[in-house]
């Protein structure tokens, strides 16, 4: 959707890749990988987001970084400054929401989904022990090609957890240290049936 609104998918990723981590300086070659897109389209990319004053470039003894044999080094980080960041940020994650929804809707066509529960990525928590969890009985390759579809639109890795009902349930009962610590962590539940039986 983003990539009809400003000309390019691999502009989107990088947008991206910088607001959600807004302090973060990154290299071409660092950001390249990230987002899973050649390097002279970056640069292009990057060249056209510094025009308009939303991304600004730094040398490495800026950053106080040890100068290698090869030289300074150019990252590039956020400009919170422009004028455009609030509203641009606000529009990202409305996206990623609007994502995040296509996301649970088609693990839901996936076969009997019973519970899903967001933490990790989702809510900003990294120390959780998954991104996603999907209990119910389904078609384990198309949960996975479902996600992957998803890591490449939002260019960002997932790490999700399948369960059985039955031992999603046993687990819960018997307080196992897994999903203790997902519950006791931020988390969001964006669906549940097994609350209503």
């Amino acid at each position: 959707m983003l990539e009809h609104l400003f000309g390019s998918k691999t502009r989107v990723k990088i947008l991206r890749a910088f607001f959600r981590d807004p302090s973060a300086y990154v290299y071409v070659r660092e950001l390249s990988r990230m987002v899973g897109s050649q390097l002279n389209a970056v640069r292009r990319e990057l060249g056209i987001l510094r025009s308009v004053g939303l991304i600004k470039e730094v040398e490495s003894d800026a950053l106080n970084e040890e100068q290698s044999s090869s030289g300074k080094r150019k990252y590039f980080c956020l400009a919170n400054e422009c004028v455009f960041y609030p509203e641009l940020r606000a529009l990202l994650m409305k996206t990623h929401v609007l994502g995040e929804q296509a996301l649970i809707d088609e693990i839901k066509r996936s076969g009997t989904v019973s519970y899903i529960l967001l933490s990790g990525a989702f809510t900003e928590t990294p120390d959780a022990a998954t991104d996603i969890l999907i209990v119910g009985s389904f078609d384990e390759k198309k949960i996975s090609r479902v996600i992957h579809r998803f890591e490449q639109e939002f260019g960002s890795p997932i790490r999700y957890t399948i369960m059985t009902t039955r031992e999603f349930q046993e687990r819960r009962q018997f307080m196992d240290r897994f999903i203790y610590g997902l519950l006791e962590q931020k988390h969001l539940v964006v669906y549940d049936t097994l609350s209503k039986v």
